[in-house]
């Protein structure tokens, strides 16, 4: 009986002991972070920058590391891509090493600058948490030029007039022509949206660019008829 009772204790031991590492492997072999799918398929003007943007979340109270690196660029010939995190890098430059604070987000944030023919190209990056390789994941990023040409080619594109530039203090845009709504949008030059305005019906507005560091911005127009127009400025300070 006793050697009974030994066997049933040894199997309960080792049953308890495969239970508890199935359930710390499933402890450990997870990330801390989410991912948000900002702006995965990007829209452009020709011979203009513009970015893609995708959100990581960091939801853990400790600080995470991750590595990133692109494994696929398929872009027109005369096109360029980099990666813009906090700066934009050199477009041969594949991989990039990064941290995210406890509870803080970052952004994946790949720039298209398009030639003068309409085109799309795809940016395919895999990124994971310092430590746990297996588990990365996989994002594309697509940059088009091409609905600027099917738009346009029927629709007469609204002359935006953005004035003085470079600026200090107050901006004023203009926009000629204007019969439809539109949505505004800055961007700095790694690609961080800045500023948004929505909904917006006024020829003329005028911004206030105070709060703005010096440096390269780039304004976005996106048109309630599917136009799509961007405007480069420069801040002083």
């Amino acid at each position: 009986i006793y050697s009974v009772l030994c066997s049933i204790h040894l199997r309960m031991v080792k049953f308890s002991v495969i239970l508890l590492w199935f359930f710390l492997s499933d402890q450990i072999l997870s990330q801390d972070y989410t991912v948000v799918p900002v702006n995965l398929a990007a829209q452009g003007t020709p011979q203009y920058l513009f970015f893609a943007n995708a959100t990581i979340v960091n939801n853990s109270p400790a600080k995470i590391d991750l590595f990133m690196e692109r494994i696929e660029k398929n872009i027109p010939a005369n096109w360029s891509s980099c990666f813009c995190h906090p700066k934009c890098v050199a477009p041969f430059v594949d991989t990039i090493f990064f941290s995210i604070p406890p509870y803080s987000q970052d952004s994946i944030t790949p720039s298209f600058l398009a030639d003068s023919i309409p085109g799309i190209g795809t940016i395919r990056v895999r990124f994971f948490q310092i430590g746990y390789e297996s588990l990365a994941d996989t994002l594309t990023f697509t940059g088009s030029t091409l609905s600027w040409t099917s738009i346009n080619s029927c629709m007469e594109e609204p002359e935006i007039s953005i004035y003085p530039n470079p600026c200090s203090e107050n901006l004023s845009i203009l926009v000629h022509r204007l019969n439809e709504g539109y949505t505004l949008r800055l961007y700095n030059s790694t690609g961080k949206l800045m500023e948004i305005r929505k909904n917006l019906t006024e020829q003329k507005i005028i911004i206030p660019l105070k709060e703005y560091y010096s440096g390269v911005y780039f304004w976005e127009f996106l048109f309630n008829n599917g136009t799509v127009a961007s405007k480069k400025i420069v801040i002083t300070k």
